[in-house]
C-alpha cells in the first residue's frame, strides 16, 4: 500500500490524504495480516496456550507460537503508532507555534528556528489605516478625505486589500480626483465607498498610495460627523479578516446665508511649467442686509500648483497660508473687490486639477470650486521655489539674520545661472553680509548672489544667509520679499514679515497701611518690562494725586523726581523681565479727605507703549492715638481710635 503523506520512517511523498485516514490504513493492514496467518491449517490460537510439549511437536508448536507472537507484536505496534498519529493530529500546526519552538512548546536549536523563518510566510498581525480631511467641510459644499493603509511590520506579505468607507448621514462620494487609478483598480462611489487592489506585496513598513475621496456635502448638513474607513484582507488561502480600522470627525459649517463665492481662470487652460496662470475670486452678498464681521477667505491649492502672488484691493492677505482677509461691510448684492492668485504650474502635470476657495464670516460660509485642464509640457523641467526665513523677532539696535532657502520641485535639473535677489531691504535695516555656500555675492549695495551648479531634481541649493542690523530708532515691522530665477525655470518669490521686538512697560501701585484723616500715607511705585526689548530712551512716571492727598516726598533710586510735578524719570535700558528700583511717594491726607481716594499713576517713554495704574485707598476718620483735649475738661485729655468712614 502506497502511503501519500510522510511515513513515520521520513518517506515522503504527496499530501493527498489525511493523517488519520493513514495510519487507519495501517492498523486495518496489520490486523488483517494477523488473522490471516491465524486461520491457516494447523495455526490456531488455542494451541500456543497450551503447555509446551516434547520432541518433534514441541518443536513445531514452537514454531508457531513464535510466529502467532511476532503478529500479536505487529498490532501492538501499529495501535501506539495509530494513537501517535491522532495525537499529532491534536498538537497545533508548525504555523501556529511561537517563533523558535517545537510542537511540545520547547525552544528549538538556532539552525531549526532559522530554517523555519526562511521557510515561512507569516502575515502580519495589524495593517494600520489613517483618514484625514482638509480643513471644515462647508454644508452644499465638497469636502476632500485622504485614506492611506500602511504596514507597521518587519516583514513583507503578498494578499489582496480592499478599502470599505461607508459615509456618514450628509456625505456622498463624488469621484477619486488625484486616485493612482492604476495602482487602486476598481474604485467604486458605491454606497459604501469601496477600492480593491489585487495580488499585492506588500513591503515592510511600506504604505499604499494614497486614495483621495472627494465627497458632496448635503445642504442641509451640521455639526460634527464621524467617516469611518476599514481594510479587509485575503489571503493566499482564499481567506478574509478585518485587519484595521480608521475615524475622522470632521466638522461640516453650515452655509452662509449671505455670502457666496465664485472662483475662476479667465485665461483659459494652463500649461505646465508655466509662470502667471491667474484664478479670480469673487465674495458677494446675497442677504438683504449688510455684512458684519471679518469676512475671511481660505484658497486651497491642488499640488500641480505653487502660490506666486495673492492679493486683492482692500484685502490683507498671507501668501503662506493662503488667506486674504477684511472687516468693512459689504452692501446687500454688492461684491468686494476680486482677489487674484498667481501660481506656477509644475512641469511633470498633465491631468486636470481643481482648486477650490471657501468664504467664512462668523460661523458660516461658502465654497467653490474651479476645474483647470493643464496642458502637458513638451518636455521635463526644473521648478524653483524659494522660502525666506527669519530667526525671531528683530529688536531695535541688535541684528538680525534672515535664511533663504531655494529648491528644485520639477522633474529635471537646473541649467545656466540662477539668481536670488532681495528685492527691497526695508527701512530701518542695514546690511551687514551675504553669503552661503556656493553662492556669489559680489555687491551688497544689490542684494544679489548667483548659484552656476546644476541642482537636480527633488535637490536643494545650499542656504543662503543676510546679516542686517536694527536700526535703533526703526518702528516695524518689515516687509521684505525676496525673488529666485534663472536655471531653466519659471521665477519664484516670497514675502517674508518681520515684527519688531519691543519693549512693553507695566506700572503697579501699592499703599502701606490705612490712611486716617489728618494722617499721613505712603505709596510704592514699581516699573517692569514685560517686553521682548530693553527699552531705549527716557522713561518717565508721572503721579496724579486725588484730592484730599498732598504730597510730602517722591524719590528712588536712580530716578530724578520732582515733587512739585510728582514726575520721576530716567534714561538707563530695563532689560525684558526687569525692573526698575521701586519709587516712593509719601502724602499727607486732608482733615476733610473723602472716605476713598483713588490714585493714578502713568509711565511713558522707553520705546513703550503708555501703561496706567490706580490704587484705591480707604481712608478713616481719626489718626490712630491721636489725643485731644476736651474743651470742657481742659485738664482731661482722651486718646481715641480710628473710626470708618461715613
Amino acid at each position: 500500500m502506497d502511503r501519500p503523506g510522510t511515513a513515520p520512517g521520513g518517506i515522503t511523498g504527496d499530501h493527498d490524504l489525511p493523517d488519520a485516514m493513514y495510519w487507519f490504513e495501517v492498523f486495518s493492514c496489520a490486523l488483517l495480516c494477523w488473522c490471516d496467518g491465524s486461520l491457516q491449517k494447523g495455526d490456531r490460537t488455542e494451541t500456543v496456550l497450551d503447555p509446551p510439549q516434547s520432541g518433534a511437536g514441541k518443536a513445531g508448536r514452537a514454531g508457531k507460537g513464535v510466529r502467532l507472537w511476532r503478529r500479536v507484536v505487529t498490532v501492538a505496534a501499529a495501535l501506539a503508532v495509530t494513537a501517535a498519529g491522532v495525537a499529532g493530529l491534536a498538537a497545533p500546526p508548525a504555523a501556529a507555534l511561537s517563533p523558535g519552538t517545537d510542537a511540545a512548546g520547547t525552544h528549538a536549536p538556532a539552525g531549526q528556528r532559522q530554517a523555519h523563518k526562511a521557510g515561512e510566510k507569516r502575515q502580519p498581525d495589524l495593517l494600520l489605516v489613517a483618514k484625514s480631511h482638509q480643513g471644515d467641510f462647508i454644508a452644499g459644499g465638497q469636502g476632500v478625505y485622504t485614506i492611506t493603509v500602511t504596514n507597521p511590520q518587519g516583514i513583507s506579505f503578498g494578499r489582496d486589500f480592499t478599502v470599505t468607507d461607508p459615509l456618514p448621514e450628509g456625505l456622498t462620494a463624488a469621484s477619486f480626483e488625484g486616485t493612482d487609478t492604476s495602482f487602486w483598480r476598481f474604485c467604486d462611489v458605491g454606497p459604501p465607498v469601496t477600492c480593491y487592489l489585487p495580488d499585492y506585496e506588500l513591503q515592510a513598513y511600506e504604505s499604499l498610495p494614497p486614495i483621495t475621496l472627494i465627497v458632496n456635502v448635503a445642504s442641509n448638513a451640521s455639526g460634527q460627523v464621524t467617516n469611518n474607513v476599514s481594510v479587509s484582507t485575503r489571503d493566499e488561502y482564499g481567506s478574509s479578516r478585518e485587519s484595521a480600522s480608521g475615524s475622522d470627525p470632521t466638522t461640516i459649517l453650515p452655509a452662509s446665508s449671505s455670502l457666496l463665492i465664485t472662483k475662476s481662470h479667465p485665461q483659459g487652460d494652463f500649461n505646465a511649467g508655466s509662470l502667471g496662470s491667474p484664478f479670480t475670486i469673487t465674495v458677494s452678498n446675497s442677504s438683504p442686509g449688510p455684512t458684519s464681521g471679518t469676512v475671511t477667505v481660505t484658497d486651497d491649492l491642488s499640488p500641480e500648483f505653487h502660490p506666486y502672488t495673492m492679493a486683492g484691493n482692500g484685502w490683507t492677505c498671507v501668501k503662506d497660508s493662503l488667506t486674504c482677509t477684511r472687516s468693512d461691510p459689504l452692501a446687500p448684492g454688492a461684491s468686494y473687490p476680486p482677489i487674484t492668485l498667481t501660481v506656477s504650474v509644475d512641469p511633470a502635470a498633465s491631468a486636470p486639477a481643481t482648486n477650490r476657495a471657501t468664504v467664512a464670516n462668523g460661523g458660516s460660509g461658502a465654497q467653490a470650486s474651479d476645474l483647470v485642464t493643464i496642458n502637458a509640457a513638451a518636455q521635463p523641467a526644473p521648478w524653483l521655489w524659494i522660502d525666506k526665513t527669519h530667526g525671531g523677532d528683530f529688536t531695535p539696535g541688535h541684528t538680525g539674520v534672515y535664511t533663504f532657502l531655494v529648491s528644485n520641485q520639477g522633474n529635471a535639473a537646473t541649467t545656466g545661472t540662477v539668481t536670488v535677489a532681495d528685492t527691497a531691504l526695508p527701512d530701518g535695516l542695514t546690511v551687514l553680509n551675504m553669503g552661503g555656500g556656493g553662492w556669489n555675492c559680489p555687491d551688497l549695495a544689490t542684494l544679489t548672489c548667483t548659484f552656476t551648479d546644476s541642482v537636480a531634481a527633488g535637490d536643494s541649493f545650499p542656504p543662503l544667509v543676510l546679516l542686517v542690523t536694527v536700526d535703533p530708532d526703526a518702528t516695524g515691522p518689515f516687509v521684505n520679499t525676496v525673488t529666485v530665477s534663472g536655471g531653466g525655470s519659471t521665477p519664484d518669490q516670497d514675502i517674508d514679515p518681520v515684527i519688531l521686538a519691543r519693549p512693553s512697560l507695566q506700572i503697579d501701585k501699592t499703599h502701606q497701611g490705612e490712611f486716617v484723616r489728618g494722617g499721613r500715607g505712603q505709596y510704592t511705585i514699581t516699573v517692569t518690562n514685560n517686553g521682548q526689548a530693553p527699552t531705549r530712551g527716557q522713561v518717565t512716571v508721572t503721579d496724579s494725586l486725588p484730592q484730599g492727598l498732598r504730597a510730602a516726598g517722591l524719590e528712588g533710586e536712580g530716578w530724578h523726581c520732582d515733587t512739585a510735578t510728582l514726575a520721576c524719570t530716567r534714561t538707563d535700558a530695563l532689560p525684558p523681565g526687569g525692573h526698575y528700583p521701586p519709587i516712593t511717594l509719601k502724602v499727607k491726607v486732608n482733615r476733610k479727605a473723602p472716605c476713598t481716594v483713588v490714585n493714578t499713576v502713568t509711565v511713558t517713554g522707553g520705546r513703550s507703549a503708555k501703561a496706567q495704574a490706580t490704587d484705591p485707598t480707604p481712608v478713616n476718620r481719626d489718626r490712630p492715638g491721636h489725643g485731644h483735649k476736651d474743651p470742657r475738661h481742659p485738664a482731661t485729655e482722651h486718646t481715641t481710635t480710628p473710626t470708618t468712614c461715613h
